[in-house]
């Protein structure tokens, strides 16, 4: 029988503030081996907020690490593309009030995407070394995105989630604790980074490292997606 939703991994706490991973279901059907075939669920934080005071935090792909624990036991911080904004804003910024909870989620899926490879044509006339003519050809790839174009990957494994089994997630929550300091320096870089902040949050924003705990999920084939329920 599939488990009640959402799946939370058990709490860990900092400063007042607690966080626990978020898994919208337990067990993920491998979608149809077509491109763009997809199964949709959601992932990421819950922070719940134990202090007297309002603080912000970011829901953005930096500060909010996906890490997954493969069947054999390896765990993988995993790697993304984005073509997201490149700096935050304040429409990445989400207040927990005192006594207060929210999830910081991201739309997730298994998904096959189409990539097409360069298949080098030799030819006996080159040009400097450079073969005359190319052609593409189709691959299919497994991947796991996470939010609007952030892909969670690992370089040299493919596909990521390769056979129905148990895997686990959790996530890394990560501001680092001169905020302030890097806003108002000289540099440049910083700046440019926390330009679209409006300086008034700054002091409201929480600080702190946190890994959650992980949640494991159940990959399965399709067709055993109804022996479950």
């Amino acid at each position: 029988m599939t488990p009640e939703l959402p799946t939370l991994s058990e709490p860990i706490e900092i400063n007042g503030v607690s966080f626990q991973t978020v898994i919208s279901q337990a067990v993920i059907p491998i979608p149809e081996k077509i491109a763009d075939g997809e199964t949709c669920f959601k992932s990421g934080i819950r922070v719940t907020n134990h202090t007297s005071q309002d603080y912000f935090f970011f829901n953005f792909p930096s500060m909010l690490i996906p890490y997954i624990k493969l069947p054999n036991g390896q765990v993988l911080r995993a790697g993304y593309d984005t073509d997201s904004v490149i700096w935050p804003r304040n429409s990445h910024l989400v207040i927990v009030e005192s006594g207060k909870s929210i999830d910081l989620l991201w739309n997730t899926s298994l998904i096959w995407i189409q990539f097409h490879k360069n298949i080098i044509k030799n030819k006996s006339k080159k040009i400097r070394g450079i073969p005359e003519s190319y052609e593409t050809a189709p691959k299919l790839t497994f991947i796991v995105p996470f939010r609007s174009y952030l892909i969670l990957y690992y370089p040299g494994i493919e596909p990521l989630l390769p056979k129905p089994d148990i895997y686990q997630f959790r996530f890394g929550y990560y501001m680092q604790n001169n905020l302030e300091a890097l806003l108002y320096s000289k540099n440049d870089h910083y700046n440019s980074y926390y330009r679209h902040i409006i300086p008034s949050v700054f002091t409201r924003i929480w600080i702190g490292l946190v890994d959650t705990l992980f949640v494991a999920i159940q990959v399965v084939e399709n067709q055993d997606i109804h022996s479950t329920k």
